[in-house]
Order: C-alpha cells, then structure tokens, then sequence
C-alpha cells in the first residue's frame, strides 16, 4: 500500500532486530505496529524510511512510565529487565537501546574478515548492520580487514578493489599488507607502540559532532603499529601534550576522484571514552 512503510530496527542489549509497521497520516508518519524478526526475516527486509523522529499511533499504548511516544528514544524500557528475556515486549519499541537500520546501510554489501585481536563484525551487529565473512572475493562494497586476521588479503586484489570504487577499512596490524598493496601513501615506523592511555584530538567533522573535540584513548597493549606519516586525511590524531603527539590515528585516503577510499584505523580495537 502507498501508505505504508517498514522500518528495520535493531536492540543492541538483547541483539533482537525488530520491524515497525508505519502509516502515513497527515501530520507524519507513524507507527501502527511492532514486530519482532528472525536473524533471517531481518537479513531480507529493508527500511523504508529514513528519520530518526517518529512516534506511535494513538491506536497503541504509549510508554507506560512516562508517557512519551516517540520510538527508540525512551530511558524508562531502557532500565527494566525484559530484555534479559527472550519473550516479545511491545514497550521495547520506545527503548533507547533500539536503533533504527537506515535504507543506506543495507544497499551495501559488506565482507569482514575473521578476527583475532578486533572483531569489526560484533561491531557492524551491535549497529544493526548485515555483513558475511570475507572468503577470498571482492564482491562487495566494503571490506574490513580485523587486526592480527588469519586470512589471507590478496594486496594486489585490494589495491584493484579500492581503485574500482571499494572502500576498504584496515585495522592496526594490518600495515605490512596497507603498505604492499597501495606503496608510498604510509609509512609506518613497525609495532612499536607501548600499552598507555592517550589523549586524541578529533578532526573529522562528523565524529566531532558525535564526541566533541577530545577522545581518551586507552592502548591496552604494546606492540601496535606506529604510522610516522602519510598522505591520507587525518581523522583522529595524539593530542599535543600526549604521548605520540601529532601521530595519526585514523585517516583516509581517496584513490581517485569518485571513488570510495582506504580507511586505516590504529585503534578500531583499543577502549575509546570521552573525556
């Protein structure tokens, strides 16, 4: 029906995903119901619509500690313990704990490696996103590479994948392979870096918006790699003062114009707090 939508959402304490029935009526759309999905069900459907504003119905219950009725937005679900079960609670629809899937994030094919000192794939699913295990091929749109992976990354293959419009995303420990497959854009100076807790100044627009201007950061053990410099976009760098001040610690590159970039992360697996 025209008017009607789905939204896919995702509960990151009780690793649920869920569907929100949506109706069009004249001031926005609402909610009309409350689904909860299968691992399966989940990986077939998409969200319809894209907001983060949405309410329920008058035709439902509001939250029955407050209230409110805007969707994913509520601490009143949030503190009671029916997500320590496995039983369907329709309150849940109001939890901040739920997330909403955006229409974006499933048009992407996303391939992880298998982890080993960082698990990238717990932390696409604690956001609700869908990837499979990275088996060799480059038939997606991004590939992230866990630090310390088992598997084998084809450098050449990479350096082809990112150049043809792939976004790859590389984790610590991956340097040896960054350096081989995109030569002369790094230099790194080895796993050098020592266990500390470091101050990190944010430079990327939208993570500053998220986190403000400093990061803690805590290295939890020694013998990360070390970038000296390179020619990518810093994202996260050792604030002045800190040890490893001015390093990078997140940046991008972009191969060519319009096409996705490389993503080199040092502390995708390391404790980040706000200050």
């Amino acid at each position: 029906m025209p008017n009607m939508k789905i939204i896919k959402t995702y509960c990151k304490k009780s690793k649920k995903y869920y569907c929100v029935e949506m109706q069009q009526f004249p001031e926005k759309w609402q909610a009309i119901n409350f689904v909860d999905l299968t691992e399966e069900q989940a990986g077939c459907i998409n969200s319809e619509l894209n907001s983060l504003d949405y309410v329920t119905s008058d035709t439902l219950l509001a939250c029955d500690k407050c209230g409110k009725r805007n969707i994913a937005s509520c601490n009143c679900a949030k503190r009671s313990s029916f997500c320590a079960d496995d039983n369907y609670f329709f309150q849940c629809v109001y939890c901040k704990d739920l997330s909403i899937v955006s229409p974006e994030a499933n048009e992407k094919k996303i391939l992880v490696t298998s982890p080993r000192y960082d698990d990238i794939g717990k932390v696409l699913k604690s956001i609700g996103l869908h990837y499979k295990p990275y088996t060799g091929q480059f038939d997606c749109d991004m590939l992230f590479i866990n630090c310390g992976t088992s598997d084998t990354v084809d450098p050449k293959k990479l350096n082809s994948f990112v150049k043809n419009g792939g976004c790859a995303y590389a984790s610590d420990l991956t340097d040896t392979l960054i350096n081989t497959a995109f030569s002369g854009l790094y230099k790194f100076k080895g796993h050098q870096g020592e266990a500390c807790k470091i101050d990190a100044e944010v430079i990327d627009p939208e993570l500053y918006q998220i986190s403000g201007n400093i990061i803690k950061i805590e290295f939890d053990l020694n013998s990360w790699a070390i970038l000296e410099n390179s020619t990518g976009k810093t994202l996260l760098r050792a604030a002045k003062g800190s040890k490893y001040a001015e390093n990078q610690l997140w940046f991008n590159i972009n191969m060519e114009k319009d096409m996705y970039s490389i993503l080199v992360s040092i502390i995708m697996h390391k404790h980040l707090k706000r200050k």
